[in-house]
C-alpha cells in the first residue's frame, strides 16, 4: 500500500504526559513561518491559558487535542491525601470552554484516591483516563471513561470505571494506553507480588470489559521493564518503554499478548548509555520506516540535574549507530539548578522534542519554569529551535511542566501547573511556535479550514464543499499512515461531493484533496 507520512499514537506513564499526535501528509506548502520555539502570544494571556481555579499542586495527567482543535487537560487535584480528577477544556484560543463541565472544569469525586498518569481520546470522542489508585487498603489500576461533555460514562465498565488488579498481586497500577482502530483499548502498567514485579497489559472492549481473547482472559504479563510509555506498531505489535535497573529499555508484545522473542534479546532491548547512572524512555515513537525512538532522560552525578536523552533502534531492536552518538542523542542544559525532563513528542519531520521543568536557581527563589529541547532527525541538537536548540521560558515562574502535545497545525502545547498566588496553583497550558518543517510543512490552517467536512463525526458518508473548478485526487489516510481510499474527481463548478465511508473501520482519518492550485487538508472521525 502507498505510504503517507505518519505519526504513531504514544502514551506516557511515569511522566504523566499524554500525547495525541495526528498525522499530516508530506506535501510542500508556501506559508509564513514563525520563530521556532517562540511563545504564541495569540493563545490565552501572553501564551498561557489556565483554569482560573486554585488547586493543590498535584500530578498532571496529560494534554489532549480534539479534532475540533479544543484542548483538554487532565489533572489530579486535592489535598490531605484526598485526590480526585479534574478535566479542563479550552477553546483553540486558550479561553475556557464554558460548555464543558462547570464553567470549563469537570471534577470527578470517587470513592478512592486516583492519580492520573495518562489520558487519550477514544475514536468516538470519549475521554479515557488511566490511573493508579488507592482505596485505603490496596493499590490498583483504573481506566476511567468520560463523555465528550466531561461527565462519567456509566455505560463503560462499572459506573464509568474498569478496575484492574492481577490475581495474586500485592499492588497494581496502570499507565500508558492505546486505542485501537476498532475501538478496543490496550492499557499497560505494573503488577507487584511477594516474589517480584513485572509489566502487564490488559485489553478492553469499547464498553470497558475485558477482551477474553487477549493473553490469558484479557491480561498478559511480560518481563521486568518498568513501564513508562507505549506505542502501537502498524502490524498490531505492542511496544513498551521504560527502564530496567539502570538502563533505558524497550520490550515488545505480539498482538495476541505474548512477548515477541524476535525483538532484541528475547523481547528486550536495553540502551547501554552511561550505565553508572539511570536512564529511561518517557515516550516511544514508531517512525514511518519502522524504526523506533525512545525519548526521555538520564540522571547525572548531580541527582537534581537530568540530561535530555533519545535513542533509536530498528524494527528488530538493533541500535541505529548514526543517530546521535552511537545511537544516543543527549543534551545537558548549562547553568541550571534543577532539570527534570518529563515528556516527549514527535514532529512531522521526525524531530523529537523533550519537555520538562527547569529551575535556574533555588526553588524558593523563582521556582520552576517550562523548558524543552529539540533534536534533529539524526539525533543532533536542532540549533534553529529557541536558543541553540533550547527553549527555557522564564517569563512565567513557578510553572511545572509535565506534558506535551502537538496540535494539528504543528504548534506545541506544554501542560502542567502554574503559580496562582498564596501558595496555590492552577491547571495551565502554554503554546509555542514550531517554526518551519524540513519538508516545508508549517501551519496549513488556512487551507485546511477551507475544506469543509460534514457531518463530523460521520457514520456512512461525509459531504465536502468544493468551491473552485479543477481536476482533483482525493486521498483518505488512516491513523497509521496507510492510504485506504482514493478518488479522482472533476469539479466543474462549486458543488458538494459525497464520499462513501462504509468500507472504513471506526477511527480518525486525514483527508487530502490534491490539485494544481494547492493541497487542501481535512480530518474526520468515522463512527
Amino acid at each position: 500500500m502507498k505510504k503517507i507520512y505518519c505519526f504513531e499514537l504514544t502514551i506516557n506513564y511515569m511522566a504523566r504526559a499524554i500525547i495525541i499526535l495526528f498525522f499530516l501528509p508530506v506535501f510542500p506548502l508556501t506559508v509564513d513561518c514563525q520563530t521556532a520555539g517562540a511563545i504564541d502570544n495569540t493563545f490565552g494571556t501572553n501564551g498561557f491559558a489556565n483554569s482560573g481555579q486554585a488547586v493543590y499542586i498535584s500530578q498532571f495527567g496529560g494534554v489532549l487535542v480534539q479534532t475540533d482543535h479544543k484542548i483538554i487537560c487532565v489533572q489530579r487535584v486535592g489535598s490531605n491525601s484526598v485526590y480526585d480528577i479534574a478535566l479542563v477544556r479550552f477553546h483553540p484560543d486558550g479561553s475556557l470552554d464554558n460548555s464543558f463541565g462547570n464553567g470549563g472544569v469537570a471534577l470527578t469525586v470517587t470513592a478512592f484516591n486516583e492519580t492520573p498518569t495518562w489520558a487519550v481520546l477514544a475514536n468516538d470522542g470519549r475521554i479515557l483516563v488511566g490511573s493508579s489508585a488507592f482505596d485505603g487498603s490496596s493499590n490498583f489500576g483504573v481506566v476511567s471513561c468520560y463523555t465528550a461533555n466531561g461527565s462519567p460514562d456509566d455505560s463503560f465498565g462499572t459506573n464509568g470505571y474498569f478496575i484492574s488488579k492481577f490475581p495474586g498481586s500485592t499492588s497494581d497500577g496502570l499507565g500508558p494506553v492505546c486505542v485501537l482502530p476498532d475501538g478496543k483499548i490496550i492499557a499497560a502498567g505494573m503488577t507487584h507480588t511477594t516474589t517480584g514485579s513485572s509489566n502487564t497489559l490488559i485489553k478492553l472492549l469499547p464498553n470497558g470489559t475485558l477482551d477474553l481473547t487477549f493473553g490469558l482472559n484479557g491480561r498478559a504479563e511480560g518481563n521486568n521493564v518498568y513501564v513508562f510509555s507505549m506505542a502501537l506498531q502498524k502490524d498490531g505489535k505492542i511496544l513498551l518503554g521504560g527502564r530496567t535497573t539502570k538502563k533505558m529499555a524497550l520490550t515488545r508484545f505480539t498482538s495476541e499478548g505474548d512477548i515477541d522473542a524476535t525483538f532484541g534479546l528475547n523481547g528486550l532491548v536495553e540502551i547501554n548509555y552511561n550505565p553508572t547512572n539511570m536512564s529511561w524512555a518517557e515516550n516511544l515513537f514508531v517512525l514511518p520506516n519502522g524504526n523506533i525512538i525512545g525519548a526521555g532522560a538520564s540522571t547525572t552525578s548531580n541527582l537534581l540535574l537530568h540530561d535530555f536523552m533519545a535513542a533509536e533502534v530498528d524494527s528488530n531492536g538493533a541500535i541505529i549507530n548514526n543517530y546521535g552518538t552511537n545511537g544516543v542523542a543527549t543534551f545537558s542544559l548549562p547553568g541550571a539548578y534543577i532539570v527534570t525532563p518529563a515528556a516527549a513528542a514527535l514532529q512531522a519531520d521526525n524531530k523529537v522534542i523533550i519537555a520538562g521543568e527547569v529551575a535556574s536557581d533555588t526553588v524558593t527563589s523563582k521556582g520552576y519554569h517550562f523548558a524543552m529541547v529539540r533534536f534533529n532527525s539524526n539525533g543532533t541538537v536542532d540549533n534553529s529551535f529557541g536558543n541553540n536548540g533550547v527553549v527555557d521560558y522564564t517569563e512565567v515562574n513557578r510553572a511545572n511542566c509535565d506534558a506535551i502535545a502537538i496540535q494539528q497545525d504543528n504548534k506545541i502545547l506544554l501542560g502542567g501547573t502554574m503559580n496562582f498566588g498564596s501558595g496555590s496553583y492552577t491547571i495551565a497550558v502554554a503554546r509555542f511556535e514550531a517554526g518551519a518543517m524540513a519538508n516545508g510543512i508549517i501551519e496549513p490552517k488556512q487551507k485546511a479550514e477551507s475544506l469543509a467536512i460534514y457531518p463530523n463525526p460521520a457514520d456512512d458518508e461525509i459531504t465536502l464543499n468544493l468551491e473552485k473548478p479543477s481536476n482533483c485526487e482525493l486521498q483518505i489516510v488512516d491513523m497509521h499512515g496507510e492510504l485506504v481510499k482514493t478518488l479522482s474527481i472533476t469539479v466543474e463548478k462549486q458543488q458538494s461531493l459525497k464520499v462513501d465511508l462504509r468500507s472504513l473501520i471506526p477511527g480518525i482519518y486525514q483527508l487530502i484533496l490534491i490539485n494544481k492550485s494547492g493541497n487542501l487538508y481535512g480530518r474526520f472521525v468515522k463512527n
